[in-house]
């Protein structure tokens, strides 16, 4: 049997398929694993490199990557990454107005900092990443303001524009604009700082003049001026505060010499408008006064009681105030409480009953919380001795706006007799108050 001859064209032919398939083959196995490694140099990405890996070396000079329109890319996953320690940033930039998470750049600042991103309709969304942004050193930066755009924190001399966008990180500042000092961070990220003009004597000590300043002992703030501040007092350097009142203080150098009482002293003169900045990462877990006087008002800690001593009072079937227990509270989170000794003396008759009520109420003689009350035994026979009771109970209130609290109190009786109820009588005392809590 012969078998048949195979042309030689054929066979050439089928090598020549066979070689353009398998170039095929290798140029897209190379193209779904390239990457691209760049050294101090910008990358425009194109539609047809096949990147998906960019790997960036910057040195000290920032570098831009360009991205591909995302209409001729749809769906296409790249992945750019910054390798080295150089003090450059890689900027990642869509084309024309392509946003990337609605950003038009993205800015890569630390070491190893990536981002994989995918092009979708008219933009690009990020699905992966670890960008660092890192405070930046104080370090020959002082008088110049921190800003950030969301992605890179840098000190500038002067703001290019207040951050208000969603995703910016307002580090200090007034309504929205950054004006904390490098020099008075001492390390803390602050937030929401205030500045106010104030007055201050020269004196020993000082006292700073600051009409509703709202702080506490301990919480910091530094001062700057158009002109001169007495001696004693250097702008732009961290102080704390020692609270004399709603409306002045004195100032410490620390911390603990402000727990300690230590105030600071000025001599000489002063010139000029003096602001104080205060806010920010404050010492909340530091209230009050800790000099051995009484709590300063709006601090936590604060206790509010009747001005005048509760008197005894004589309870009726009718509910009625205890005399004098009254106390009107600032806005804020208050525990009101009372303890109320009671006594019913004579007057009850054999078989009679008495009990005692005592409740929380506001001006307008609401009920706050849970209302207490004591029931006497019934009496065996009239009595002429007394039975001695006491009542307690506390609440807690949130109020927006300044309110009178009362302690208000009734009999109710079974039987015949007509027993007297006395709260407070003799040197047993009734304590009505309340406690800020927050």
């Amino acid at each position: 049997m012969t078998w048949p001859t195979i042309p030689n064209t054929f066979v050439a032919s089928t090598k020549a398929v066979a070689s353009q398939v398998n170039a095929n083959f290798t140029a897209l196995k190379a193209a779904l694993s390239s990457y691209h490694s760049l050294s101090n140099a910008d990358y425009t990405v194109t539609d047809i490199d096949g990147y998906r890996f960019i790997l960036v070396t910057t040195g000290n000079t920032n570098r831009t990557i360009t991205l591909p329109t995302v209409a001729d890319n749809d769906q296409r996953i790249i992945t750019i990454k910054k390798i080295d320690s150089g003090t450059g940033t890689v900027i990642v930039d869509g084309e024309g107005a392509e946003t990337i998470d609605g950003q038009t750049t993205f800015t890569l600042q630390a070491q190893y900092d990536f981002i994989t991103i995918i092009a979708k309709s008219t933009a690009w969304f990020i699905v992966d990443g670890s960008p660092n942004v890192t405070l930046p050193s104080q370090s020959g930066n002082s008088g110049k303001v921190l800003q950030t755009n969301a992605t890179i924190v840098s000190w500038q001399s002067a703001l290019t524009n207040p951050m208000s966008a969603v995703g910016d990180m307002i580090v200090g500042g007034t309504s929205g604009t950054p004006t904390r000092l490098a020099s008075s961070l001492l390390g803390y990220i602050t937030t929401g700082a205030t500045s106010t003009t104030v007055t201050m004597t020269i004196a020993t000590p000082a006292v700073v003049t600051h009409s509703s300043h709202g702080l506490s002992l301990g919480d910091k703030i530094y001062l700057t001026t158009t002109g001169a501040l007495p001696t004693g007092l250097t702008a732009s350097t961290t102080y704390y505060v020692i609270k004399i009142d709603a409306n002045s203080y004195n100032l410490a150098t620390s911390l603990a010499n402000a727990l300690a009482g230590t105030k600071i002293a000025t001599s000489g003169s002063q010139s000029g408008t003096h602001t104080c900045v205060s806010g920010g990462v404050q010492y909340t877990n530091i209230k009050g006064d800790f000099s051995g006087a009484a709590i300063p008002e709006g601090d936590f800690g604060q206790v509010v009681e009747p001005t005048t001593l509760i008197a005894q009072t004589t309870a009726t079937t009718s509910e009625a105030d205890v005399t004098n227990a009254s106390i009107t509270l600032t806005p804020g989170t208050w525990r009101i409480e009372y303890s109320a000794t009671v006594e019913v003396a004579t007057g009850a008759a054999s078989g009679d009953a008495t009990q005692i009520y005592c409740a929380i109420t506001d001006s307008a003689n609401t009920h706050i919380g849970r209302t207490e009350r004591i029931a006497s035994c019934k009496t065996v026979a009239a009595v002429s001795n007394y039975i001695d009771a006491c009542l307690h109970a506390a609440t807690v209130v949130n109020i927006s706006t300044s309110t009178t609290y009362k302690l208000r109190v009734k009999k109710v009786e079974t039987g015949t007799g007509a027993a007297t109820v006395l709260v407070s009588a003799g040197n047993q005392n009734t304590t009505f108050f309340a406690t800020r809590i927050a």
